[in-house]
């Protein structure tokens, strides 16, 4: 890239913030790997470097490492200790840590799928998909119908990558909760990033279908008809106005929010 192709030709002195920024566009990227590298580089050279351990501390967030993220923002204070932000920071992943802990505990002594259930939320909300799904999963062994376990599973497995997972338990959410607007979206979401119109058509309609006053979402499926081409707006105002009741008139706005 552009910024890893300029270091060597940099100056010492503007070496750590093109680390710094080099650092940063990985992590950004997903590349977290690569952004630990940078990271470590820069506090290898510089151990004083506070932005190198927050660094270091988002990437460790982003993993889903609350001991690594704690201690990276531990260093990072150590350097900057007026740094509010940083400071609640670190106190909101202490108090995650430590409630994951009592669940992990509570889940042990007296297994139960509420808690597992919610052991997985806290998991996913600390970066852990993983370690969710596994929750997740516990949670409906004990009981197949916990909606908030088939949610937090069909979630963790669309943050992991594993897209027709996570698009099977959305679809068995809805079978239990059609009106599921997580679920709803999810699969519109999923069927647009694997490049499948007809599915994200269908996948809009039955949002639609459930959700049937909910504005913003016509409204976005009618832009994705305009993108559609092929006449697809048009086509869908003709079909209204077909199955319009008598004396509707003008039938584009007939029974479609977001059409009128």
């Amino acid at each position: 890239t552009l910024l890893q192709g300029a270091l060597p030709n940099v100056a010492p002195s503007a070496r750590p913030d093109l680390l710094l920024n080099l650092g940063e566009t990985r992590r950004r990227q997903g590349r977290t790997a690569d952004a630990e590298r940078i990271f470590r580089e820069l506090v290898g050279a510089r151990p004083g470097e506070a932005p190198g351990h927050a660094g270091l501390a988002r990437v460790a967030e982003d993993r889903g490492d609350l001991a690594g993220a704690l201690a990276a923002w531990d260093l990072y204070l150590k350097a900057r200790p007026e740094d509010e932000a940083a400071s609640l920071r670190r106190e909101e992943l202490r108090e995650l840590k430590a409630s994951i802990a009592v669940l992990r505990a509570a889940a042990s002594a007296a297994p139960g799928a509420g808690i597992f259930a919610e052991l997985g939320r806290l998991l996913a909300v600390a970066g852990d998909a993983a370690g969710s799904a596994e929750a997740c999963r516990r949670a409906l062994a004990i009981d197949g119908t916990h909606l908030d376990a088939r949610r937090g599973l069909a979630m963790a497995l669309r943050d992991l990558g594993e897209a027709r997972g996570a698009a099977a338990q959305f679809r068995s959410l809805l079978a239990s909760a059609p009106a599921d607007a997580v679920a709803l979206y999810a699969l519109v979401d999923l069927a647009r990033k694997r490049g499948d119109g007809r599915a994200e058509e269908a996948a809009w309609r039955a949002l639609i279908a459930a959700r049937p006053n909910e504005l913003p979402a016509a409204r976005a499926f009618i832009a994705f008809l305009e993108r559609n081409g092929d006449g697809a707006l048009a086509k869908e105002i003709d079909s209204l106005e077909e199955t319009a009741p008598d004396g509707a008139g003008g039938g584009s706005a007939a029974g479609a929010p977001g059409l009128r």
